[in-house]
């Protein structure tokens, strides 16, 4: 019972913060629901939550990064699809290998295949998040489409380090061939599975059309239960299911922008049901997390509130070098992510400092 008074609070906190967030519309929604989930975690009531990640990822990541690659523009991705590259493989693959650096000379006692391991599971960045603390925010053009594609596809570079790196750690070997077989299968093992799954499931919605077989509430039910399926089965036959759940999704939006043999009533309900659903599941993100945090800082505290001080500290060190080796990358490939080859940077440092190049 505790477990559903919790989901009934975070709910609240959602709606809360959808209220603040019209109100004074210059802080990210995502803040407020954070700061709200806090509170109410440390309000006098028995509120708990087992937290599961595996169980997260399959019902609420699954069907959030399904959802965006039904929306995703394809045109858009193949047009940017180098820096969208760049920065789903190229930046977290140089940030695994910069950022384990920097965390092992934080933390000499921190082997270094688990400081790569710890790098690899903050590289990547989340396009829940991404939506979530860039709406409303001005971007130059194209800049918001490079940031969607680059978080819908930069967990598969991750996870495949992350793995390798774990694998270093427990065995004592670490194989650069090994480690590039690995990625391959992994990401595009991961495209392959979720394309297929994709198309088999759109056939059978679409047979079931044709011999008049389809229901509406049917239809959604099966919509809502393919980015689990898929993240299932892909994770089973040892690929990427986040990858697959994205692929899966960019078929299914191909899909519904093709698809004529479908009636109004559906495509309306449908949309309608995504719309409420992403709303209901970003919001529990934000507000579990907050839910959460104070719990583990409180666990770190009892143990030694100087380590809680010291890992605070650590932590911020590492918010800032991923920042900085972001803002090195990016700078350093700046005329891959706009049309203008000019670096703007180059007028500050060529004006203001005088330098000549």
């Amino acid at each position: 019972m505790s477990i559903l008074v919790t989901l009934l609070g975070l709910l609240v906190c959602t709606i809360i913060s959808t209220i603040l967030s019209k109100k004074w519309s210059n802080i990210p929604l995502a803040i407020y629901q954070i700061v709200l989930g806090v509170l109410l975690s440390i309000l006098p009531f028995k509120f708990s939550f087992s937290f599961s990640p595996d169980i997260f990822v399959i019902c609420v990541i699954a069907p959030l990064l399904f959802s965006e690659g039904q929306n995703v523009s394809r045109r858009e991705l193949l047009e940017l699809r180098r820096p969208i590259l760049l920065l789903a493989f190229g930046l977290v693959l140089t940030t695994v290998f910069a950022g384990g650096i920097f965390i092992h000379f934080l933390i000499p006692e921190m082997p270094l295949s688990v400081s790569f391991a710890l790098a690899a599971v903050i590289s990547p960045t989340d396009l829940v998040a991404v939506k979530s603390i860039t709406q409303g925010l001005d971007f130059p053009k194209n800049m918001m489409n490079i940031l969607e594609g680059e978080s819908l596809l930069n967990d598969a570079a991750g996870v495949v380090a992350f793995k390798v790196a774990v694998l270093a750690t427990v065995t004592g070997f670490f194989s650069i061939k090994e480690a590039s077989i690995q990625f391959l299968i992994t990401a595009f093992g991961g495209i392959i599975v979720g394309s297929i799954l994709g198309y088999i499931i759109i056939k059978i919605r679409l047979n079931l059309h044709k011999w008049n077989l389809e229901e509406i509430p049917m239809v959604i039910v099966i919509q809502i239960m393919t980015p689990l399926f898929v993240y299932f089965v892909s994770e089973e036959l040892g690929v990427s299911g986040i990858l697959a759940v994205v692929m899966a999704g960019i078929a299914h939006g191909i899909e519904k922008e093709h698809l004529q043999n479908t009636t109004t009533k559906l495509r309306i309900i449908s949309d309608n049901t995504w719309y409420v659903l992403e709303y209901v599941l970003n919001g529990f993100v934000f507000t579990l997390l907050g839910f959460l945090l104070p719990g583990i800082y409180q666990g770190i505290i009892t143990n030694n509130e100087d380590i809680a001080l010291n890992l605070t500290f650590i932590a911020i060190l590492i918010v800032v070098i991923l920042f900085i080796i972001r803002f090195i990358w990016v700078y350093l490939w700046h005329s891959s992510f706009i049309k203008i080859k000019k670096n703007p940077l180059n007028n500050f440092f060529t004006g203001f400092l005088g330098f000549k190049n």
